[in-house]
Formats: C-alpha cells, structure tokens, sequence
C-alpha cells in the first residue's frame, strides 16, 4: 500500500512540475517587451549602479553619502524574542544572510570604490568588527526602519506599508539615498518581500535583484518579483511539499 501512494505521489509530483513549466515558458515566450520607466536618479552618469558592495549598518541615520542606490536588508522579526520566529523564517534570514555575503564582496575588500556607480547592501548589525549573521543582526535598527518606511509610504502605498509592518520578510529596500534623507515627495523605491520564499531559491533571487538594479534606474515604487522566480518558488516548495508527505507516510503506514 505504501509503494501505490508513494507512486501516486510521484505522477502527481511529476504532472504539477510539468505544468508549472509549460505555463512559464508560455509566459516568457507571451510576455510584452518591458519599457523602462524614465529614471529619477541612477549613477554618477545618469545610468543605473553597475557594481554591488555590502557593509554593516550599526547606528541609524549613519549610512555612508554618494552611492548610487542603497538596498536596506531588513528582517521583520525580533530575533531576541524567539517565541516571535518560526524556524522556516529564521532559514530564510539566514539564507539571505549568507547569499549576500557569498556572491558579494565588502566595502572594504574593494578598495578604492567607486560610490556613484554601486549599489550598497546595507545590514544591520550589533557590532561593526563582525560578519552578518542572526546573532550580529540588529533587530531593533531595523524595525526602526521598517517603522519609518512604512509611515513614508503609509498614504501613497498603503500595500506596502501593510507588508513591512505585517509580514516577516526577509525584505530588500532599494533606495536612491539614505532613508533618513528622503522626502516625501521622493518616496522612488525597489523592493521585494522574501516572506514566503523558498531559502533554496534565494541565491536565484539575489541575483535577479541585482540584475535588476543594475538594468534600468528606479521610478516611484516598484514590486520585483519576476514571473521565472514566482515560478521556482513553487516548483521548490512543491518539491519540499511532497517529501514531508512522504516523511509523514513513514511513520503511519505499514512497510
């Protein structure tokens, strides 16, 4: 009986990953050529930031000046208060986390760094000295910037505003200047929410978020999250999906 199921499950598996491909390939094969909005600001040329840097954030408000974007990494959960945090959550900080650090190198690795033409990775941390981590993670610095983000564009997207204060990211936030520093009427901002990703997706994602910064400048708020990563999203969670089914089985069913 638990061989049937099991082959059951694999056709079902099978057909629901065949089908999840077939409507991507109609989509990008379906899918209008995309306009680049007109930008407001990108590097020190007018073209978008070309090069990635990440650095720790310590102290509101202390974001180096002259970068061409600023992508804030901010998780929407208290990290001291445990009960706050499922354990699928925490993988996905942690996984964003270590792509970040992984495919992008520090400020200080650099050198001499070209500030109008990079777009910084800022995380905030408890002490500068040391690597992004959940245990170096500054909660508190980011809830206050989930805080003041999400009562900038409270009025204008009230979505997002939703999101930031609702959902427990991760979050990335491209901006084109310190958050501090924006007015209102300059609310021109990127974003994706991370909340229900898969962590096996996130190295994918970041890079596709990168491309994207680097592709076109930013205009007004912008949601990113392609079709293809929707997608692989779900062809990993479906995977996930059939073997804790699977697991499930194991401890019910007779051999």
């Amino acid at each position: 009986m638990k061989h049937h199921i099991n082959r059951i499950l694999q056709r079902i598996y099978y057909i629901s990953i065949i089908g999840v491909m077939s409507l991507f390939l109609f989509a990008c094969t379906h899918q209008p050529g995309s306009q680049a909005p007109p930008g407001t600001r990108g590097g020190g040329n007018g073209t978008p930031p070309s090069l990635h840097a990440w650095d720790l954030l310590t102290e509101m408000d202390s974001e180096k000046d002259g970068f061409a974007m600023y992508t804030y990494v901010l998780l929407g959960r208290r990290l001291d208060f445990p009960a706050s945090i499922d354990s699928a959550t925490k993988e996905r900080y942690k996984s964003l986390l270590n792509t970040i650090v992984v495919s992008t190198l520090r400020t200080s690795e650099i050198g001499k760094l070209p500030e109008e033409e990079t777009n910084l990775f800022y995380i905030p941390a408890i002490a500068a000295g040391k690597k992004p981590s959940l245990n170096n993670y500054n909660a508190v610095l980011a809830m206050r910037y989930i805080i003041m983000l999400s009562k900038m564009v409270k009025y204008d997207n009230p979505k997002l505003a939703d999101r930031l204060t609702d959902r427990p990211g991760p979050f990335l936030i491209s901006t084109l200047m310190p958050i501090g520093e924006i007015a209102k009427d300059q609310t021109d901002l990127l974003y994706t929410d991370l909340s229900t990703t898969n962590p096996a997706a996130m190295a994918e994602i970041v890079a596709a978020y990168k491309r994207r910064i680097s592709s076109k400048s930013v205009n007004k708020v912008e949601h990113f999250w392609p079709l293809r990563l929707a997608l692989l999203n779900i062809v990993l969670n479906a995977d996930d999906n059939v073997k804790l089914v699977k697991v499930a089985m194991a401890e019910w069913l007779p051999e």
